[in-house]
């Protein structure tokens, strides 16, 4: 929680999702220029073992790409991102050494095989969200996902500069990952904070960024008759005969729901006026 300001969480006596100051009359209501992602008020609470159906009803004036999903929150509070979740399988290796003069991370000579799964700077993937790194220092790795503090960041997302990366390349045969100067700072920053690196049992994987929030519907929309999107979202992995089916993040405790509205301009760069109206937001769980 650190000091910050905390949205209210509603009680489930409370169905309905609420984005003070921005009704009116029977429904909400928003006018806009360019992309704005648009947040509830309040924060929702969820449990294992349910299954929660979602609700959505809007309509829009001009043409605009609107997505609807979840913030996801532990229950500690913090924000459980997509780059927290998404980690690149097979990927685990286990800390040996770290020189901070040459940048480079050794990992145990039983793992390094592993490092063959990280992925590689190139022209065909340069991004430097592909190429993040997840410390397992003191929770199980098959089981749990490290918290924001524990992921060493690239200095610009979409980055295609290995100056802007964790780190640059690996090598399976010596077990070396060789970090960038982002990297040795985050390496850094990370042990200022007085966690470890232990040698031998802390465990290191490959993450990468996978969509900032779980999206529920999204669509190019130009219509200004009242339509409604339903959706089922739960804790546990669909089946693959299941369709259509959104799983919460792994520790999900609160969620807040989520409108991005107008978002293709964010791609086109053009700025056109137009109106998303919305309403009968609901959530409930059986």
């Amino acid at each position: 929680m650190d000091g910050r300001l905390l949205p209210k969480i509603l009680p489930w006596d409370s169905r309905r999702v609420q984005f003070l100051g921005r009704e009116t009359e029977d429904h909400y209501s928003e006018s806009l220029t360019s992309s704005k992602a648009i947040m509830s008020d309040y924060w929702y609470p969820v449990e294992e073992g349910k299954i929660y159906t979602t609700s959505f009803t809007f309509r829009t004036s001009g043409e605009q790409k609107i997505y609807f999903g979840i913030r996801c929150f532990d229950k500690d509070t913090d924000e459980i991102t997509d780059y927290c979740c998404y980690r690149v399988a097979s990927s685990q290796v286990v800390f040996d050494s770290f020189d901070e003069n040459t940048g480079v991370i050794k990992v145990t000579e039983a793992t390094k095989a592993n490092l063959v799964n990280w992925a590689q700077f190139s022209n065909k993937s340069p991004h430097a969200i592909e190429r993040l790194i997840g410390i397992y220092d003191d929770i199980d790795y098959t089981t749990q996902r490290p918290k924001q503090k524990a992921m060493l960041m690239p200095t610009v997302y979409y980055g295609s500069n290995e100056s802007d990366s964790v780190y640059i390349k690996t090598c399976s045969e010596t077990g070396e990952i060789q970090l960038g100067d982002r990297g040795v700072k985050e390496v850094k920053r990370y042990l200022a904070s007085d966690r470890k690196l232990n040698s031998g049992s802390t465990v290191l994987m490959n993450h990468f960024s996978g969509g900032a929030y779980v999206y529920l519907y999204s669509a190019e929309i130009n219509n200004n008759s009242w339509q409604t999107t339903q959706n089922t979202i739960r804790f546990e992995k669909p089946q693959s005969t299941e369709k259509g089916l959104v799983t919460f993040r792994p520790g999900t405790k609160y969620i807040q729901p989520i409108i991005l509205a107008n978002w293709s301009d964010r791609q086109s760069g053009s700025n056109p006026k137009v109106t998303l109206d919305w309403k009968d937001c609901t959530i409930s769980y059986k």
